[in-house]
C-alpha cells in the first residue's frame, strides 16, 4: 500500500488522544501517528520526550507482527518509519482489557494479594474506558447493561486476551524479561471481527521487572509503582540526581564517622587501660566524640539546604 504521509498529515485527525493521533487514509484504513507526548495522572501532567513516539511505534509494530504470526488477529497492516503505523479502521469497544500474571499495584491495594507473588492463573480484568468516570472496573453484567459488548463478545475478548498473554509471555521469557501484566484494547472491523488494536497499554513494567534498580514516577502506572524500588513522589527526574548525591554524601559521612570512632578508640582505650586518663576526662571525651559524629552528620543538611 502506497501511503503519502505529507498529504495525509495535512488532514484533520479523526482522533487525537494523549499520545497518538489517527488520520484517515481511505474508508478501510487509517494512519496512526505515535507522538512524543508523555502524560501522567490520566493526562493531568504532560511533557514531550524526543524519540518516544519512534520507540512506541517500533515496539508496537514488532509486537503486532509477533501476535499475527501466532494467529492473533490485530488491526495492524504495516510500520512506516519513523513513528507511523498503517492499520485497519475499526469501531472501538470502550473496554480496557488487563491481564495480570503477578500480583502488583492496584490489585494488591484493593485485594489481599501478596505483592510480587505469581498468580495461580492469568487474571483477566475489564475496565470501562472512560476518563470522565476514571476508568472503573467492570464485571460482565455491567458491561452488557451499558451496551459495551454482548456476553458472547466478552467471552471472545477474554479468549483473545489470554492468547495474547500466552504468546507474549513466551516471547519475553525467551528474552529474560518478566511479563508482569499488560493492557490491550480491542475493536471491531467492518465485517464484525474483534481484533487487538494499538491502545495505551502499559509497557514500562516489562523493563522495570528486569531492572536491577527500578524507578517510577509517583503518578505513574500502578504496575510500574508496584514493581519499582524507588518512587519519585513529585515526578521530577531532577530529584533522582539529587537523591543520588544525598545518598553518596550520606555514605561518605558514615565512613567518616566510623573512621573517627576507630581512631578515638585506638588512642583512648590503651590510655584508659594504662591509667593515664582521669575517669571524668574519659566521660567528657566520650560525649565529645558523640557530638563530633552528630556534627559531622549534620553537614549533610547544610550541604543540601540550598538544593
Amino acid at each position: 500500500m502506497d501511503v503519502k504521509l505529507e498529504e495525509i498529515l495535512k488532514k484533520q485527525p479523526l482522533y487525537s488522544g494523549k499520545a497518538k493521533s489517527i488520520y484517515e487514509i481511505d474508508d478501510d484504513t487509517v494512519l496512526i501517528e505515535f507522538r512524543d507526548d508523555i502524560t501522567a495522572g490520566n493526562g493531568a501532567k504532560h511533557d514531550v520526550k524526543e524519540g518516544k513516539g519512534y520507540l512506541n511505534a517500533l515496539i508496537s509494530s514488532k509486537l503486532f507482527e509477533i501476535l499475527e504470526e501466532n494467529g492473533v488477529a490485530t488491526h495492524y497492516i504495516k510500520y512506516i518509519e519513523p513513528r507511523y503505523m498503517v492499520a485497519k479502521k475499526v469501531e472501538i469497544i470502550p473496554i480496557e482489557v488487563i491481564v495480570r500474571n503477578i500480583a502488583a499495584g492496584s490489585l494488591c491495594r484493593r485485594y489481599p494479594f501478596e505483592e510480587g507473588k505469581e498468580l495461580p492463573f492469568p487474571v483477566v480484568q475489564f475496565d470501562y474506558k472512560n476518563d470522565e468516570y476514571g476508568d472503573p472496573m467492570l464485571n460482565d453484567d455491567i458491561a452488557i447493561a451499558l451496551g459495551l459488548a454482548t456476553k458472547e463478545e466478552l467471552e471472545e475478548i477474554k479468549g483473545i486476551a489470554l492468547k495474547v498473554n500466552e504468546v507474549l509471555k513466551k516471547f519475553f521469557d525467551e528474552k529474560g524479561i518478566i511479563l508482569v501484566d499488560f493492557k490491550i484494547e480491542v475493536g471491531k472491523t467492518k465485517d464484525g471481527k474483534i481484533v487487538v488494536m494499538a491502545g495505551d497499554g502499559i509497557n514500562d513494567s516489562l523493563a522495570l521487572a528486569k531492572s536491577n534498580i527500578a524507578i517510577a514516577m509517583g503518578s505513574g502506572a500502578d504496575i510500574a509503582i508496584g514493581i519499582s524500588d524507588i518512587v519519585l513522589i513529585d515526578d521530577s527526574p531532577k530529584n533522582l540526581y539529587l537523591a543520588y548525591k544525598i545518598s553518596k554524601r550520606s555514605f561518605l559521612s558514615v565512613k567518616e564517622n566510623l573512621s573517627l570512632s576507630v581512631i578515638y578508640n585506638i588512642i583512648a582505650i590503651p590510655l584508659a587501660v594504662g591509667g593515664f586518663v582521669n575517669p571524668l576526662v574519659a566521660a567528657l571525651s566520650m560525649s565529645l566524640s558523640s557530638l563530633i559524629v552528630v556534627g559531622n552528620s549534620f553537614r549533610i543538611y547544610t550541604f543540601f539546604k540550598n538544593k
